[in-house]
């Protein structure tokens, strides 16, 4: 009897771990999750910006989980060549960070993160090719560059809006915007020229404004010797 007992007992305790595998699951505090029956999403857990807490969930036996991070993800998109307004050609090389903000709508409309690059890419590129596209070259590597990554990351996420992704877009940043070797001299050589001609300018603002406090001073004195 005894013999018997001992592996029904082995036997029992397989199975109910088994079905407790089944039926339960655990997300992480950086983990949000889908649950999904028969490819039909019924459940979300733990979604960026709701109340449901990280730890043990449970679902049906035919059930299916997947998972999606809840930190932020990089979208790293190829360094490419812009033209800048004044016709300089830029090598420049960019980032954003994101987060998945609606898991349901992110598994909709891309389902991966690779499936989300594919989509985001293009917008990224496109929207440093608006802003930077705009701007002189000496104004872009001169280094006053958080406007210029503010208005890049504002149009990447009215795109990505736009698109129904599911994600939001924390910034965008700037790696490297340098000029090619072979444009690199003339332009760093008009942003001497146009830095000596603003101090050349200033000297003469503050010159004719010297010439012009002289001139009233000698005025006044003239007056008063006159009245004298």
């Amino acid at each position: 009897m005894r013999r018997l007992t001992l592996p029904l007992v082995i036997l029992l305790i397989f199975g109910i771990s088994m079905l407790i595998k089944t039926v339960a699951f655990s997300v992480d505090q950086r983990e949000q999750a889908l649950v999904l029956r028969f490819g039909k999403i019924v459940d979300v857990k733990h979604a960026w910006g709701g109340d449901d807490q990280p730890g043990l969930k449970f679902k049906m036996p035919w059930d299916n989980v997947v998972f999606f991070d809840r930190r932020n993800l990089m979208l790293d998109a190829p360094a490419k060549q812009i033209l800048a307004s004044d016709q300089e050609w830029l090598v420049v090389d960019v980032f954003a960070r994101y987060r998945i903000s609606d898991p349901l709508l992110f598994y909709q409309r891309v389902t991966t993160v690779r499936g989300a690059k594919l989509r985001m890419t293009p917008f990224l590129e496109a929207s440093v090719k608006s802003v930077l596209g705009s701007q002189n070259s000496t104004e872009i590597v001169s280094g006053h560059r958080a406007d210029l990554m503010k208005a890049i990351r504002d149009q990447l996420e009215s795109q990505t809006k736009g698109a129904n992704l599911g994600v939001e877009i924390i910034d965008v940043k700037i790696r490297r915007a340098d000029l090619p070797s072979e444009n690199a001299e003339n332009v760093f050589s008009r942003m001497v020229t146009e830095r000596a001609q603003e101090s050349a300018r200033i000297r003469a603002e503050g010159e004719e404004q010297a010439l012009k406090l002289r001139a009233e001073a000698d005025r006044e004195v003239r007056v008063i010797l006159a009245n004298a």
